[in-house]
């Protein structure tokens, strides 16, 4: 004899049936939150893969930003202000120029003159700091998009963890109710029995 079989003997068809239903809806809702937070787990995972790497190359450029201008450790600082000088063409574009001036001042037979040094001394500062500027601003981009991801994140984790108080809170309700509708049938079933007097 099964265990829902002894209820129904026990306790009468009627109330071993009610028991049965309430022990159902609650599984039921069980299976129903556990489906939900699976899902609430699979979806975040998603969003955060979809996202990461986002964040990631902002943080790439955060640390590249701040190395450049000489915050933290001074090997990265170096490090950064190669990358600077290779990666923006800076280097090409400072020997094109300076030949470019070289060149015009070697036709004037002024190449080792003061004026010519100092025009290519000029040259120099004012091209690399409108590289250096640019520069910034290209770094500053990633790190705005690595901002944004990182904020849609964090309010997808908000609107999960709604979610998912949301699934718990609805099951907490399907298990008092199936308690409460238990007891309820449990002492319909039981109230013939306490009116005998033995």
């Amino acid at each position: 004899m099964g265990v829902e079989t002894a209820v129904i003997a026990a306790l009468g068809v009627s109330t071993g049936a009610k028991l049965i239903g309430e022990n159902k809806a609650l599984g039921a809702a069980k299976d129903a939150h556990a489906q939900n937070a699976a899902l609430f787990r699979d979806m975040f995972g998603k969003a955060e893969g979809w996202l990461d790497p986002w964040m990631s190359r902002g943080n790439t450029a955060g640390d590249a930003y701040m190395a450049l201008l000489g915050y933290g450790d001074p090997k990265a600082a170096e490090a950064g202000f190669n990358r600077y000088l290779d990666s923006t063409g800076y280097k090409f574009q400072l020997g094109q120029g300076v030949e470019a001036l070289n060149t015009s001042a070697a036709n004037r037979k002024l190449l080792n003159s003061g004026a010519n040094l100092k025009a290519v001394s000029n040259y120099g500062q004012e091209m690399g700091r409108q590289y250096f500027d640019s520069y910034l601003g290209k770094l500053a981009a990633p790190q705005q998009y690595g901002f944004g991801a990182a904020s849609a994140l964090g309010e997808l984790a908000g609107k999960f963890s709604e979610l998912g108080m949301n699934n718990n809170n609805m099951l907490a309700t399907a298990r008092g109710q199936s308690w409460r509708g238990g007891a309820d049938a449990i002492a319909k079933g039981l109230s013939p029995w306490t009116k005998i007097d033995w």
